[in-house]
């Protein structure tokens, strides 16, 4: 049986969410400890975010539309990743105003090499993986040379954006409601956020109840990295994985 493209890519999250709980195992000292929010008024936290989220998607939307700084001859990749900071500059700016700790947004700021090193390698297994199960992928060679292209700077940045975020808004409701909570409530939004694409795109009420597998996979990455407290190693799988969309297989 042919596996499609969103089958293939939870087999390959699934072997990355595999291979850090075995880099757990075998580093314990990068993941040594779980972050346990503590904030004086949790709802107001949360309150800042869901603010700073909506002015974040307002400048997308005119970045999508309009554009934000033009992007030149020479050197368009480094204005892209520019123009992503700006995009999640509300989020950034609140973050930094409220002097909240970085671990509030799991970013240790201790081995950030290393977990980034570590995840890289994660992502480099999870995307020969996705490839083994996608028919008609491409070359395992060819992928990593389009994935790892300078051109895409921008999209790693927006992934590092959206991972803060999700950190973000982990971390707080979890302060407010309990881990447990937590975890159902932002899987669940992860997933709502794809159903506007697929009702515009035609996709039929059977089809969109790929949702509920998109929401168990969210739960069990959410379950990790609430236990690593570290976005710096899915960083780099939440990347590679976005990019299979683009270059796991020839256009048809």
């Amino acid at each position: 049986m042919e596996l499609t493209h969103y089958q293939s890519l939870i087999g390959a999250y699934g072997l990355a969410l595999l291979l850090w709980w075995l880099a757990h195992r075998l580093l314990p000292h990068l993941w040594t400890t779980t972050y346990e929010p503590q904030f004086k008024t949790p709802w107001k936290e949360l309150l800042g975010v869901i603010l700073a989220t909506i002015v974040i998607l307002s400048i997308g939307v005119v970045y999508s539309r309009y554009g934000l700084i033009p992007k030149p001859k020479y050197g368009a990749f480094l204005i892209s990743i520019l123009n992503q900071v700006i995009i999640f500059s509300p989020a950034i700016l609140w973050f930094l105003w409220r002097k909240d700790a970085w671990a509030s947004a799991w970013l240790p700021n201790q081995l950030i090499v290393q977990r980034i090193f570590i995840g890289l390698a994660i992502a480099l297994g999870a995307i020969g993986f996705f490839l083994v199960l996608r028919e008609g992928s491409k070359g395992y060679v060819q992928v990593f040379m389009e994935v790892y292209h300078p051109k895409n700077l921008g999209y790693l940045a927006q992934v590092l954006g959206e991972d803060f975020i999700i950190a973000l808004f982990f971390v707080r409701f979890q302060a407010l409601l309990g881990k447990r909570l937590a975890i159902v409530i932002v899987a669940a939004l992860f997933a709502a956020g794809h159903i506007p694409a697929f009702l515009a795109n035609g996709v039929t009420w059977v089809e969109m109840q790929s949702l509920i597998f998109d929401a168990l996979l969210s739960v069990g990455i959410l379950s990790a990295l609430q236990r690593s407290s570290d976005i710096w190693w899915f960083w780099m799988v939440h990347f590679a994985m976005d990019m299979m969309q683009f270059y796991s297989t020839s256009p048809k």
